[in-house]
């Protein structure tokens, strides 16, 4: 049974993991900051059971909970590279794409655990988890560079707008910035198929 979603031809199930592909990691990120700092910790955590829980609606993983290997190589990534590794203060700008840059990055690392969840065709499936972690995370880049173009970071990051900058405006670049990246996603595994 085919569904219209906006696209020609996406099965049931791929609304299903494109909007848990947008909108887990921003949940994650939401509910890590509420925490203060301790979401510096707990980010990569609820980051990993986000995707644990994207990978449960997919209809090739038959392992989803052994993406869970991924938690170490997340977290220590995070802890050793992450934001608090930088002062906000002196390089505003700077602290925010490397935190950026490493999260993407990472995850692009974690694709290649794929295989482990995958058994049919994993290499495919790892290659469009790959490529949708990619484009997010190259959009997410532009986006934000082109919103500070237009409203200085001070103005979004202010001390007293920093939980609008955290809470709001980077979360609503990362729901577009995945919501492009996870149309690769459906839209190459539409044809993956064929391989």
């Amino acid at each position: 049974m085919k569904m219209l979603f906006g696209f020609r031809g996406i099965a049931v199930s791929e609304p299903t993991i494109y909007m848990r592909w947008i909108f887990l990691p921003v949940i994650a990120h939401w509910l890590s900051w509420l925490t203060g700092m301790a979401g510096v910790v707990l980010f990569p955590v609820l980051l990993t059971i986000a995707q644990v829980l994207i990978l449960k609606v997919y209809s090739e993983a038959v392992k989803p909970w052994w993406w869970l290997a991924t938690l170490p190589v997340t977290f220590g990534c995070w802890i050793y590279f992450g934001p608090h590794r930088y002062d906000s203060a002196v390089d505003p700008e700077g602290y925010f794409i490397r935190a950026i840059l490493i999260y993407y990055i990472v995850q692009c690392l974690n694709s290649f655990f794929l295989p482990l969840v995958v058994k049919e065709n994993p290499v495919p499936a790892m290659i469009r988890w790959f490529g949708s972690v990619l484009i997010a995370g190259v959009c997410w880049v532009i986006f934000y560079y082109i919103l500070i173009r237009i409203v200085p970071l001070k103005t979004i990051l202010g001390y007293q707008n920093w939980w609008f900058g955290m809470l709001l405006v980077f979360p609503l670049i990362s729901l577009l910035a995945n919501a492009l990246g996870g149309l690769y996603l459906i839209r190459v595994r539409e044809r993956a198929h064929v391989w």
